[in-house]
Order: C-alpha cells, then structure tokens, then sequence
C-alpha cells in the first residue's frame, strides 16, 4: 500500500481513509484463496495479523497486521479490516484462535473474543470459517518451531510485507525472552508501563502474539492445502 506514516512512524489513519487505503494495490494477495486471521486482545491494544499459506511454496505470506488503540477495541478492528479488505471478490476467512479466546471482556459480557470477532465480520459479509487451536503452545516449543521456519529448515517459511507489517516486524525483532520453571518464555516486564517511550505499545508482545497463533494454525491445523500462487511476493 501507499505509505500514509508520520514521522513517528505512526500511521495516518485519516489521510489513509481520504487516499482510500485498502488493499487493492496489495500485489501479493491471492484473490482465489482465503485470507487467514488470528488475533490478540487486551485493554491497550487490540491486533489481527493476516496470512495466506502457500504449501506449493513452502511459504507463509503475512499480508498485513492492523491493531487499534484504547479506547479502541475489537468491533473497531474489525471495521478497520473490513475497509481494507472491502474489495476482496473472495469473501473467505480462516479464523484461527486458541484458549484465550474463549472468555469474554468481563462477566458481564457473555460472547466470547472469538464470537466477538466470527460475528463482527460474518456482518461485514465475510464467510468465515472458525478454527480452535485449543491450548496455546509452550513458548520454548513455538520459538524452536518458528526459529526453524524462519531460517527455512522446515514448516511454512514466514515471509513479510514490510510496509504493511512495520510495527509487526519491529516487535518480532525487539521480542526478548527470560527463562522460567516452564523454560524460555516472552518477556512481558517492560509491558507493565503503558506509557514507555522506549517500549511503544505497537512494537509489544501482543502483535506478536497474534503471528504466533497465525503461524500455528497455518502450520498445525491447515483447512487448505492447494494454492494457485506460485510467486512469493515481498515489498
């Protein structure tokens, strides 16, 4: 897409709207297959990090991320994916999501995350196809898996759109680790200030999060194994 960031990097929404930012001039998208999501939700920030697997390839297309802010929360993320999606003539989406999806914003919101974002953009004239992971997998487990992907040695190789993915990307690199009884884990410390300079909300572990369930799914629980796309595209 157009580059619509700040100086500070930031994206500028309003002038993205007026540009009509959506992902039509996104040449890496295959307009036969699904787009597949997963999702982090928290009070701070609210993300979804968009795939397509390419198992011809070998490869893991990451085509987007897009997150919104407090006082922002899931129903404007959808908005938000819905727009850019708008054009899409393929209406389908594989929604991965794991255990902590099953709960709800607090007791007194009965839908679950997971039915929260199904329903938002089954609205929005999405058929999408929900898939439960189950139980997150351990930390020393996925960075191993991931670690190995990344470097191409096996499992569906990650491949990034830089711009649509930039604050992604700055949180996968600057993603730290501290061992625990159960091993290596993510280092969530610094998140406990929602105000770091240093520590941008954006550039945190919760986009991160969402890759790592997107990247499970796609891997562990394909729905789709055949792909028309046999160029691997990376801006």
């Amino acid at each position: 897409m157009n580059s619509f960031r700040k100086k500070d990097n930031s994206i500028d929404w309003q002038k993205a709207a007026q540009a009509k930012w959506n992902c039509a001039s996104d040449t890496d998208i295959d307009s036969a297959a699904p787009l597949y999501i997963a999702a982090d939700t928290n009070v701070n920030i609210n993300w979804l990090v968009i795939g397509q697997p390419d198992h011809k390839a070998g490869k893991l297309r990451v085509l987007n991320s897009i997150f919104v802010k407090h006082p922002a929360m899931l129903n404007e993320l959808i908005e938000k994916f819905a727009a850019y999606y708008k054009p899409l003539k393929n209406r389908s989406i594989v929604f991965y999501y794991d255990q902590t999806f099953l709960q709800g914003r607090s007791a007194h919101h009965a839908e679950a995350f997971h039915q929260t974002i199904t329903n938002g953009l089954r609205s929005k004239k999405f058929n999408v196809i929900p898939v439960y992971i189950g139980l997150a997998m351990r930390h020393n487990m996925k960075h191993k898996e991931i670690d190995d992907a990344l470097k191409g040695k096996r499992l569906l190789q990650p491949i990034f759109n830089r711009e649509n993915n930039y604050d992604l990307i700055n949180g996968l690199e600057d993603a730290k680790t501290k061992i625990t009884k159960n091993g290596f884990e993510k280092n969530k410390t610094a998140e406990k200030d929602p105000d770091s300079i240093d520590n941008p909300v954006e550039w945190r572990t919760d986009g991160t999060d969402a890759f790592d369930t997107l990247f499970i799914g796609c891997n562990f629980f394909p729905q789709f194994t055949a792909s028309s796309h046999s160029s691997v595209y990376q801006k």
